[in-house]
């Protein structure tokens, strides 16, 4: 055997005994050595000479696992657990109980939502043949509505009934937000009005919660000098309304109303299976004057 030949022998001897005696200080010079001989090509390029920057270190990154192999684990499913483990089957097991839990309010909240939903749905589909039918008579409403003393609209017309719906977004498998109900019982002349000259801030802030306009504007009257009594006219209209709007938090319909059986606001919450047909017609004939009293829930002095 020549000495090349032994000398040869002995490098492959060697190598492969670095090989199987590799060790992390071995791989750490290895890797240095491959950073600074990949630092030392990207200097000699024609991107390092015109910029002066080596933009690309050579590290190594956790591989990425295989799209085919990958698993995402969704918001509500449970992962299957080593079931030696007793830790993990416990808490396994409670996890499947939350997800029934979860399911079961979801499937309560859909069907309290639904209920709510149908019940505003029937109210605008009560009220748009109503008010289209109502608008064409015109009825007279036999009810007086006493503001004071002196402020008294009675003889009063139906005029421009109308009914308005909104949901809680374009779709159209949307819940109904509300169904709101407006009209003015105009009265057959201005109605007078007189009050302390004192009280003018209130009557104000009276008249506008009412959402009645005086003929006059207040605030030039107000500037004129001080008299004991505030002397105006009231616009005729007097506007009557009802919001049906969906509380889906609780399961209820809350009902706001303004001047309906006499002035002021009235706030109510009624369970959706209130609003029947009933019920409605009951609200349809009080409105028009052919009843005395709005239907008994709605009433304030039986509640």
């Amino acid at each position: 055997m020549t000495k090349s030949t032994s000398h040869n022998k002995q490098e492959d001897n060697a190598d492969l005994h670095s090989a199987v005696k590799f060790d992390m200080h071995d791989f750490e010079k290895r890797l240095a050595d491959v950073n600074q001989k990949f630092h030392d090509e990207v200097k000699q390029s024609l991107f390092y000479k015109e910029t002066g920057h080596v933009d690309f270190p050579l590290n190594f990154n956790i591989p990425e696992v295989a799209p085919a192999t990958q698993k995402t684990v969704q918001k509500n499913e449970v992962p299957d657990v080593d079931s030696q483990s007793g830790l993990l089957a416990s808490l396994a097991l409670e996890a499947r109980q939350n997800q029934k839990n979860r399911e079961a309010a979801d499937q309560g909240n859909q069907a309290r939502n639904q209920r709510v939903d149908v019940a505003l749905d029937r109210i605008f589909k009560f009220f748009i043949p109503y008010v289209r039918h109502v608008n064409h008579v015109e009825p007279a409403i036999n009810r007086i509505y006493r503001l004071d003393a002196r402020s008294v609209y009675a003889n009063l017309k139906w005029q421009g009934g109308l009914v308005d719906s909104r949901k809680q977004n374009l779709s159209d498998s949307a819940l109904r937000s509300y169904v709101a109900f407006s009209v003015n019982f105009l009265a057959p002349e201005p109605v007078l009005f007189k009050r302390p000259w004192g009280q003018f801030d209130a009557v104000k802030r009276e008249l506008r919660i009412l959402k009645i306009r005086t003929l006059d504007d207040l605030d030039e009257i107000h500037k004129k000098p001080k008299q004991e009594w505030l002397e105006t006219y009231l616009d005729p209209a007097l506007p009557v309304q009802i919001i049906f709007h969906g509380n889906f938090d609780l399961g209820k319909i809350d009902i706001l109303t303004l001047n309906l059986a006499d002035f002021g606001q009235t706030a109510f919450r009624l369970e959706p299976e209130n609003m029947s047909a009933e019920l409605l017609d009951e609200l349809g004939l009080f409105l028009i004057g052919r009843a005395d009293k709005p239907p008994k829930l709605m009433c304030v002095s039986e509640r």
